[in-house]
């Protein structure tokens, strides 16, 4: 059975920071991209692929799939979990995830989001999905690199 080692929110997915830094730092053998758009886009899956580390394989989920499957993917492997955003974190945790903390590393700038730091935004629906994971005593892990400081989550909130 898979053991999920990292869930990052991050609206791009899967890029170049991921395979060169964040899956050497948590240490994962696979990395599965949670997201019901990606799923069924062959071309952004394609784009992806060519920035995962040779070696490392990607699977693509919908939130639904992942929420039976993640476990089986394969045995004796470390996950990196990439989401999209808060709801599809706290959908996949409230299904049974077994994961502390929850990287929050990119959230891209809208009109109508609130600024947390330069590379997250937050509207009231991803400040309630944020409340109820700290409700479950899920960590919140603000930072885009892993090489940065963690954020403090109170920037969400206030």
């Amino acid at each position: 059975m898979a053991k999920t080692v990292l869930l990052r929110i991050d609206d791009r997915l899967m890029h170049g920071q991921i395979g060169k830094s964040w899956l050497k730092e948590v240490g994962a053998d696979i990395i599965v991209v949670v997201n019901d758009r990606t799923f069924m886009d062959e071309n952004s899956q394609k784009l992806m692929e060519i920035v995962t580390p040779l070696n490392t394989k990607i699977y693509f989920l919908t939130v639904e799939k992942a929420i039976k499957e993640l476990g089986d993917l394969e045995d004796d492997t470390e996950a990196l979990v990439l989401v999209e955003n808060p709801k599809d974190a706290l959908s996949l945790i409230e299904n049974g995830l077994d994961i502390d903390m929850v990287n929050v590393g990119n959230m891209s700038r809208k009109y109508y989001k609130k600024k947390v730091n330069e590379t997250v935004y937050v509207d009231d629906d991803d400040i309630a999905c944020f409340k109820e994971l700290k409700d479950l005593g899920k960590t919140l892990d603000i930072r885009a690199l892993s090489t940065d400081d963690s954020d403090n989550d109170d920037k969400i909130f206030n």
